[in-house]
């Protein structure tokens, strides 16, 4: 049967290999996410200096008419000069072409940073493709040592002293990791859940707000319209109520939003010219609309929370991954110096420093 050091001087030349692969590789992973971040940072900037942009053009074409009206006004001109204001006129009509000069200025200074920004999108992409590719070797070569390692080290090792306890370190770093990860999993299901409720109550809201504007008309029509308008809310409370729900049971800190009573109205009253039982029904529309409004600010706060409680749980992974990262490291480095202790003809296990004592025989009787 082989033993460890026979199976690690088998391997030597793969290892060596993997970790040459690794040393060349390294900075890939950080510069593909850095450059991943910049062209994300370009995508927004482009949109922005395009908006930029076209508030320049509209101010280049504003420009270009007021200069204009002066310019080519022969009759302006004449009223000015008969008026004695002929030096006002000069004045304006030179103020308005240096607006008009600056703003034309502004656009083409907005055209070329569009365009710079375009280039730089173009060159960071191309850095981005060959980033990935030296990322992808870097993180494939990790994977085949990983699996290397764990085919020569995984269980116990005692020829080489502390790698059980540093594989036991990582075993436990992983757990802890899977822990905090699901409960950030968690906070994020129940986030997403906060927001369908709130679009859901945005449009209860809505047509709550729109039953009101009915309620001030008479006739069967507005009646009808007004039902309708009632039974949509009635109909996206519910879904409110029922996402609220779902996400209580993701994370039980989430909060009621409180009573989503839609009022129940009829249409018999607006046949009828009772402006008692018109003014009624409006009373009891608009205290529904209080209800979803204090629901909307309700929903505010508890979608604060969550961001805060999700921001929270972010970190913890981050720290878990941090300390996994870090044991991980110290398990590779001790396996890495079984390797090269092979390769300069040492034995893995220390030898015993020898006894300073020495057995004494029995005096012979």
């Amino acid at each position: 049967m082989s033993t460890i050091h026979d199976r690690i001087l088998a391997t030597a030349a793969d290892n060596t290999r993997l970790h040459k692969t690794l040393s060349e590789t390294e900075y890939g992973p950080p510069a593909l996410q850095q450059n991943s971040l910049y062209i994300n940072k370009l995508k927004k900037d482009i949109p922005e200096e395009n908006k930029k942009l076209l508030m320049a053009s509209r101010k280049v074409n504003i420009g270009l008419q007021k200069h204009k009206k002066y310019k080519d006004s022969h009759v302006r001109r004449l009223a000015y000069n008969i008026g004695g204001k002929k030096e006002k006129f000069e004045a304006e009509a030179s103020k308005g072409e240096r607006e008009w000069h600056d703003a034309v200025q502004d656009k083409e200074n907005i055209k070329e940073s569009i365009e710079q920004l375009e280039r730089d999108l173009a060159d960071a992409t191309k850095q981005n493709s060959e980033f990935s590719v030296i990322a992808s070797t870097h993180n494939a070569a990790q994977q085949e040592l990983d699996d290397l390692y764990a085919s020569l080290f995984n269980g116990p090792t005692p020829e080489i002293p502390g790698e059980d306890e540093k594989e036991n370190a990582v075993h436990e770093a992983s757990e802890i990791v899977s822990t905090v990860q699901a409960h950030l999993d968690t906070e994020t299901q129940a986030r997403a859940l906060l927001l369908d409720a709130k679009k859901a109550l945005n449009v209860a809201t809505f047509h709550i707000k729109e039953a009101l504007d009915s309620a001030y008309w008479r006739g069967m029509l507005a009646g009808m319209a007004r039902a309708n308008s009632l039974s949509n809310a009635e109909e996206s409370a519910a879904q409110v109520q029922m996402l609220m729900n779902r996400a209580w049971e993701q994370q039980p800190a989430v909060q009621s939003l409180g009573d989503l009573h839609v009022a129940e109205t009829g249409t018999v009253d607006v046949v009828f010219n009772n402006s008692f039982v018109a003014m009624d029904v409006r009373d009891r529309i608009r205290d529904s609309e209080q209800l979803f409004v204090l629901a909307g600010q309700r929903m505010v706060q508890e979608l604060r929370a969550a961001d805060e409680r999700r921001a929270a749980a972010a970190v913890i992974v981050r720290e878990a991954r941090g300390q996994l990262y870090e044991r991980k490291s110290e398990l590779q480095r001790i396996r890495a110096e079984a390797f090269e202790k092979v390769a300069r003809g040492e034995s893995l296990v220390p030898e015993l420093p020898e006894s300073g004592f020495q057995t004494q025989e029995s005096p012979v009787q």
